[in-house]
C-alpha cells in the first residue's frame, strides 16, 4: 500500500449542534485539526484502486483508558468494529496502517456521521442499529489502532462519499467547549505556556 498526503484547500462549512463525546474529564486535545500524524486528506494506493480519506477535521481527545464515551449527536449506530487487541504506539504512518481500530460510526438525521475510534475491546453498550440518544453512553475508550504517543479517543465528524473519496470530514463546534481545535493555534498555546 502507498500513501499519499493530498492538499485540498477548501474548508468546509463549520456545523453546529454537537457535545464533547465525554464528560467530567479536562478537554485536552492531543492532535487538532489538520494535525501533523493522521489528520490530512491520504490517498491510498491499494490492489483495487486509489481511495481518499479527508480526515482534516479530525480530533484526538487523550483521555484516560476506560473513559465512558458518549454520542455528540442523537444518530443510529451505522458500523461497529470490535474485536482488535493490538496497539501501535509509533509516529510512522506507513507502520500504523497495519494496526486496525475498534470504532463506531453513528449516522445522524441529516446523513452526516459521527467516528469515535480507539474504544476499548468489548466495550460497547450499543449495537448495529440501535437509536442513540445524544450523551447516550456507547462504549469506553482503550488501546487499539495507531494510538500514537498518547491514548486518546479519536473523534471525527464528516459525510460519506462516493467514487474515490470514501470520508470526508468537516469542522465543527463543541456546546459549551470555546477552546481551540486548529493544530496551529495548540501548537501557539503550548508554547505560550512555557513562558
Amino acid at each position: 500500500m502507498i500513501i499519499k498526503e493530498m492538499v485540498i484547500l477548501e474548508t468546509p462549512p463549520v456545523r453546529t449542534g454537537y457535545s464533547l463525546p465525554f464528560l467530567n474529564q479536562e478537554v485536552n486535545i492531543s492532535q487538532g485539526y489538520n494535525g501533523p500524524y493522521s489528520h490530512k486528506a491520504l490517498e491510498y494506493e491499494l490492489a483495487y484502486g486509489k481511495i481518499i480519506q479527508d480526515d482534516r477535521f479530525s480530533l484526538d481527545f487523550a483521555l484516560p483508558i476506560g473513559t465512558p464515551v458518549r454520542a455528540a449527536k442523537e444518530g443510529i449506530v451505522k458500523f461497529i468494529v470490535d474485536g482488535f487487541r493490538q496497539y501501535y504506539q509509533g509516529l510512522d504512518i506507513q507502520q500504523a496502517t497495519y494496526f486496525y481500530t475498534n470504532h463506531l460510526y453513528l449516522v445522524h438525521e441529516d446523513g452526516s456521521f459521527t467516528l469515535y475510534s480507539h474504544i476499548q475491546r468489548g466495550s460497547f453498550q450499543v449495537k448495529k442499529g440501535d437509536y442513540i440518544r445524544h450523551g447516550e453512553i456507547m462504549a469506553c475508550t482503550g488501546l487499539s489502532g495507531w494510538i500514537g504517543l498518547t491514548p486518546h479517543l479519536h473523534f471525527a465528524a464528516g459525510i460519506f462519499k462516493g467514487n474515490r473519496c470514501i470520508r470526508e470530514t468537516f469542522p465543527i463546534l463543541f456546546k459549551g467547549y470555546n477552546g481551540v481545535l486548529e493544530q496551529k493555534e495548540l501548537d501557539l498555546e503550548r508554547v505560550a505556556s512555557c513562558f
